[in-house]
């Protein structure tokens, strides 16, 4: 008798702070509404930042996964100079693919005035990662024209079985005439072993095909 008062309130205290337990649950996918479709914005304020420059420069960066800290320095330094128009990340944006990790990337990377693009990366294909950026950001697979430069960012992470429609996508878009540079950009190297096989023949002969004038990329933590 003397113990279950204490019992039940114990109780009570635990679930009053626990009015929503699955609020924060790590594979949910709902994204802030301030926070959906950022490429829809990001990408007229590449070619906005641009303007009538006739040279252009940009950063690129590459896998921060969880060192949000370090990326806001890094981030932090290309908006402080003045020759550099916007930045590109190529990938790994996320360690788990966590809807909490997107939008720690996103809090660091965006509301600022330097206009960021963001590939997805392997980290980010994990759990619901693939259904959180393109909720984020957009398609995983997208160009655009700016400066006088095509520019083409290819999701080659081999995670998913849609790996014919995506290539057929890159080889569609290397097709077509451009007069001015193409710029390629994709998480993964084409020499990585994580294409080994078919994944890496197909898309070497697409890119032996159709050579783009630059290509960028991140997964190896390092520079090459």
């Amino acid at each position: 008798m003397g113990t279950r008062p204490r019992l039940e309130l114990f109780i009570a205290i635990a679930f009053a702070g626990c009015a929503d337990p699955f609020d924060h649950h790590p594979w949910e996918v709902d994204v802030p509404e301030e926070l959906e479709h950022l490429h829809a914005t990001a990408i007229p304020a590449v070619r906005q930042a641009i303007g009538s420059d006739s040279t252009f420069r940009f950063a690129v960066v590459g896998d921060p996964q969880l060192y949000y800290g370090e990326l806001d320095e890094i981030m932090d330094a290309v908006e402080a100079r003045d020759d550099l128009h916007f930045a590109l990340v190529v990938g790994d944006l996320t360690d788990q693919g966590l809807a909490q990790e997107f939008q720690w990337y996103a809090d660091v990377a965006y509301g600022r005035d330097l206009p960021v693009v963001s590939l997805i990366g392997n980290h980010d294909h994990l759990g619901s990662g693939r259904i959180i950026y393109q909720e984020m950001f957009g398609e995983r697979n997208f160009s655009f024209m700016a400066g006088g430069a095509r520019f083409i960012c290819f999701d080659n992470v081999e995670f998913e079985s849609d790996a014919p429609v995506r290539y057929d996508w890159l080889s569609a878009q290397l097709e077509q005439p451009f007069d001015g540079p193409t710029l390629l950009f994709m998480h993964i190297h084409p020499t990585d072993v994580q294409l080994v096989g078919a994944p890496l023949a197909q898309l070497q002969a697409i890119l032996f095909a159709h050579p783009a004038d630059a290509a960028f990329m991140g997964h190896l933590h390092g520079y090459a």
